[in-house]
């Protein structure tokens, strides 16, 4: 079902179109075919307001008494669960951990995370639990320790994989805000009037959220996330909890080793997003990574013109790609049965970024030739890749993981900019990077958002942690994992040279990438140094 986002906005639109027809819009995140785990986005806003850690010893008090231990059972929930049935013809179990809604009044209302078991198969037992988490925020987990298992080899067998549905998502008591789309992020467009209107959108999202989020709404954040973990950890008898995240999950486990320090064992984060720029924008210092990964692919699209027909060099093809976005901001473009305006188009590009796969940079160059297509004002219908994510940016059919991850980064941080401060900040940006900064620097529901519950925590865990980035990350920009390893000197940077990929091992197939990975969580030894890897 597609409906507008709000009528009064469209109302607005409406009653400024005289003034606002002179001026251009310009300006995620959705998986590759790959089903590795991947996470979209989240990089944070090094203005937001960080506050002391209120206190590693009350954390263990506040998780409360050791839950009971799992009942595994089967993952399927009937003979039309597919996803469930995959995961038990996979030999996975799967099942549920009781939680506090508030980890801080241990003793109030519970809710239940599910989570998923892939068995060690290691006649000693092995190493014990290692927990997945594919980023996001707002990405379901279950299926993780299907594709860890597929990028770790025989190394798998020396863990128990473990894969959750983290709390408000999926299978764990979810949150649904009602949304007419799956994802708050938008082109703010270039004129003030337009970021009037987008800033009236993102505040309608967050009414929503307050009008039909539901109690759970003010916990879904990363600092009780984390505890949800250690109830897990306490759930499966294990002293550690071994670790692997990508991208916000790589945030997430910063968390959990800052809470709870005893209790992480062997750690890899992969898409590294560093804990002191964490906040409210999303994509606030990725705008440079994300144009000069559109460049990386207009050169690559260029050099097939024969293919593609879209422009003998980068300039003509990133032209096109202007074209379509100028067309879409005089009139929506018909798209089969959506209407793809300004302020979602950016967003269809920026999604198809982060990944150095010639399947994905076809799949883009097929796209823009669909679009110019319509532009021209000729009926055209998409393939399903594309049909899938305009039902993401432009129906209700993923409102409840838009939701979550709204909710998580929200709940994490606001912000309190006035729009004043904020329309200056997009239009400096828009200037430097008129295709991503009116997208990463758009108002978000966070600055609509009740205060957080808690403060941000303030990450000085300096223990030996395995690192992998990519020079340039469009996601999670480089230098995040560059001032992550700064601060933790016993720690290992794996760093892939000349790649635009986000989350590497495991997901691209960099031998060696992977081998070194699986070489740490094989024996527990970090290599002797950092490691530079070339694109293969």
């Amino acid at each position: 079902m597609q409906r507008p986002l709000r009528r009064v906005v469209l109302a607005a639109l409406a009653a400024t179109t005289a003034l606002t027809g002179a001026l251009t819009g310009a300006p995620p995140a959705a998986a590759s075919p790959s089903p590795a785990p991947r996470g979209p986005v989240v990089p944070g806003d090094a203005s937001a307001s960080h506050t002391a850690d209120p206190g590693r010893p009350a954390e263990a008090a506040a998780s409360g008494g050791a839950p009971a231990a799992p009942r595994w059972g089967d993952c399927a929930r009937g003979p039309a669960d597919t996803r469930g049935a995959r995961l038990d013809d996979a030999g996975m179990r799967c099942a549920e951990v009781t939680v506090p809604v508030d980890h801080t009044d241990p003793a109030g209302p519970t809710l239940t995370v599910a989570v998923s078991r892939l068995p060690a198969t290691a006649p000693d037992g092995g190493e014990g639990p290692l927990l997945i988490n594919g980023g996001g925020p707002g990405g379901r987990g279950l299926h993780l320790p299907l594709d860890a298992a597929a990028a770790l080899g025989d190394v798998a067998g020396r863990y128990d994989l473990i894969g959750m549905d983290p709390r408000g998502i999926g299978r764990s008591t979810p949150v649904d805000c009602g949304w007419p789309t799956g994802s708050s992020i938008r082109s703010a467009g270039t004129g003030l009037l337009d970021f009037l209107a987008a800033s009236a959108v993102q505040r309608d999202l967050a009414e929503d959220c307050r009008t039909n989020g539901g109690p759970l709404l003010p916990h879904l954040t990363t600092r009780q996330t984390a505890r949800d973990i250690d109830r897990v950890r306490a759930a499966l008898g294990a002293e550690q909890l071994h670790y692997l995240g990508y991208s916000y999950g790589t945030y997430l486990g910063q968390v959990y080793g800052q809470l709870f320090p005893d209790r992480l064992g062997r750690t890899v984060l992969d898409g590294v997003m560093d804990p002191a720029r964490y906040g409210a924008h999303p994509l606030a210092d990725t705008t440079a990574a994300n144009e000069a990964a559109l460049r990386d692919w207009a050169v690559w699209t260029a050099a097939r013109h024969g293919t593609y027909g879209l422009g003998r060099d980068a300039d003509a093809v990133l032209g096109e790609v202007e074209r379509v976005v100028r067309a879409a901001t005089a009139r929506p473009l018909r798209v089969g049965d959506h209407h793809l305006d300004h302020r979602a188009a950016p967003v269809l590009y920026l999604i198809a970024l982060g990944t150095d796969r010639d399947t994905a940079r076809d799949g883009l160059a097929r796209d823009t030739q669909l679009l110019s297509r319509a532009a021209d004002g000729e009926p055209v219908v998409p393939h399903e890749s594309l049909d899938r994510r305009l039902r993401l940016l432009l129906t209700d059919d993923h409102s409840a993981f838009g939701s979550a991850q709204t909710a998580v980064l929200c709940g994490d941080a606001v912000d309190r900019r006035t729009t004043l401060a904020r329309y200056l900040a997009l239009r400096a940006e828009s200037a430097r990077h008129p295709l991503a900064g009116p997208v990463a620097f758009n108002t978000t529901p966070c600055a609509h958002w009740p205060e957080p519950r808690e403060p941000l925590t303030v990450v000085d865990d300096d223990r030996p942690v395995l690192l992998v980035a990519s020079t340039g990350d469009p996601r999670t920009s480089y230098d995040h994992a560059r001032a992550v390893r700064d601060r933790r000197p016993g720690a290992r940077l794996i760093t892939l040279e000349d790649s635009t990929q986000h989350a590497v091992f495991g997901v691209l197939g960099n031998r060696c990438v992977d081998d070194a990975v699986t070489a740490y969580l094989a024996t527990g030894r970090l290599p002797d140094t950092d490691v530079r890897c070339a694109r293969e």
